[in-house]
């Protein structure tokens, strides 16, 4: 699987997997029911292949996590088991590698060959996680993204957010989007929470275009945000106060497992692009970008399809960019 490291990552969001809502995602979300499918498109569908199988455990689990990756075409699968049972619908055919995890266990990884038409059917079995590679075959050892955050503490949302004016201005502009724990674990001066303030209120795009899908989000390009002067005032202090220099990153502490329901939750998939690495000397490895880091993000965000099937997404690296995946061939554009 090392191969999958150092690429960047297209996200598609959570999908059911009715045969309409399939049908629809593989031919470009266009919102088509299955009478109306072309017969081209009919075609495509039944060049795809399927997985189903059973998970055991000598451990009792709810909502395992099954992926399926195909090293072909560098998509990988994500499904939820249901009693213990799983599907994966509409995958091209190739070589895949498959395994499962939940909290505490995880499995090996199993390789299989999917050709059109196959639906086989596998069984996996999940073992403690203290007995092999400690999270080997999660998706977050996939994005090798662990290894590189900042060790945190972990405490209360109480006690990470205490009252404040600037509280509430947080919850409803940051927390929204970045969640709860992006702002306690980047602790800063002063004039370094004035600075990703200009960054999102788009103080350079008076001069230029927004850089990407976040720059000025908090000014012109998203009237659904209310954010005052006295807001910012009040923001910046709570900030300086609470994750300001020499202050611990912290992460919020989960006290209580959120409720899974696995019934819905099996009948949806997820599916991931891994975007091949620029080459050397081009794109975010091009001599112009050096000082920049090169290729130093890899997440690309508002994944789309177009009518063909084609993934597109805004590449958040360096540089940014507009980016166009076959998922057919694996071949990237932008």
């Amino acid at each position: 699987m090392e191969g999958w490291k150092n690429r960047r990552i297209m996200r598609l969001a959570i999908v059911a997997m009715g045969g309409l809502a399939v049908g629809s995602l593989i031919i470009g979300l266009g919102g088509r029911s299955s009478a109306t499918l072309t017969a081209a498109q009919a075609t495509s569908l039944s060049a795809m292949g399927s997985v189903s199988g059973t998970v055991t455990s000598a451990r009792p689990f709810k909502a395992a996590q099954v992926y399926l990756r195909n090293v072909d075409k560098r998509i990988m699968y994500m499904v939820y088991t249901n009693a213990g049972q799983f599907r994966s619908v509409a995958l091209f055919p190739g070589n895949y590698e498959i395994s499962v995890s939940a909290k505490g266990l995880q499995s090996d990884v199993q390789k299989l060959v999917v050709k059109t038409g196959d639906n086989p059917k596998i069984s996996l079995s999940l073992r403690d996680a203290a007995s092999g590679p400690a999270e080997a075959n999660t998706l977050a050892n996939l994005e090798t993204l662990a290894d590189n955050r900042v060790k945190v503490s972990f405490d209360s949302y109480d006690n990470i957010y205490p009252p404040g004016a600037g509280k509430a201005v947080a919850e409803r502009t940051c927390i929204i989007c970045h969640g709860e724990n992006f702002l306690p674990s980047q602790p800063g001066t002063a004039a370094v929470w004035n600075a990703r303030l200009d960054y999102m209120m788009g103080k350079a795009n008076w001069d230029r275009s927004a850089n990407n899908y976040a720059e000025g989000l908090l000014n012109y390009r998203a009237n659904q945000f209310i954010f005052s002067r006295q807001d910012r005032e009040d923001l910046v202090a709570y900030m300086v106060k609470n994750f300001g220099p020499g202050a611990t990153p912290r992460n919020v502490r989960t006290d209580q497992e959120p409720p899974l329901d696995e019934a819905k939750l099996g009948k949806a998939m997820y599916m991931e692009y891994y975007v091949p690495a620029d080459p050397p000397g081009q794109g975010g490895h091009a001599p112009e970008y050096a000082s920049a880091g090169g290729e130093r993000g890899r997440r690309i965000q508002d994944v789309r399809f177009d009518a063909d099937g084609n993934v597109w997404g805004s590449d958040r690296g360096v540089p940014r960019r507009l980016v166009k995946l076959n998922p057919r061939t694996g071949e990237m554009k932008e």
